[in-house]
């Protein structure tokens, strides 16, 4: 496994691109290893290969079954409430503040 720095890498990209088909690259910035960049052959049999295939192919995840369907039916009982005033309808600054609340408490590294 190769080590390279960020700078490095962006310099000589070609050199980078071609290391990384033989082998994979650590790269470095501020002597800290910020990424590893694998060639397509190095994710065969991993857990990344599956998402690897699904992206490249114009999707950013693998869709679970029936998920068009579930998405339907949510976005449609969604526009029934909102029409019946069944949903509250939030100030745009206070919806986006609930949100990243929301998300703060799931994650906490989250920062918006």
């Amino acid at each position: 496994m190769k080590v390279m720095t960020a700078v490095d890498a962006k310099n000589n990209f070609g050199r980078f691109i071609d290391t990384a088909q033989r082998e994979p690259v650590i790269v470095t910035k501020k002597n800290r290893p910020v990424g590893v960049f694998l060639s397509i052959q190095d994710l065969e049999g991993t857990t990344w290969q599956d998402q690897a295939i699904a992206v490249l192919a114009g999707v950013d995840e693998p869709k679970e079954a029936g998920y068009d369907a579930w998405f339907k039916a949510k976005v449609t009982r969604s526009i029934e409430r909102a029409k019946s005033g069944e949903a509250a309808s939030r100030p745009h600054a206070e919806a986006f503040a609930r949100i990243e609340a929301n998300l703060k408490s799931r994650f906490p590294n989250f920062a918006a």
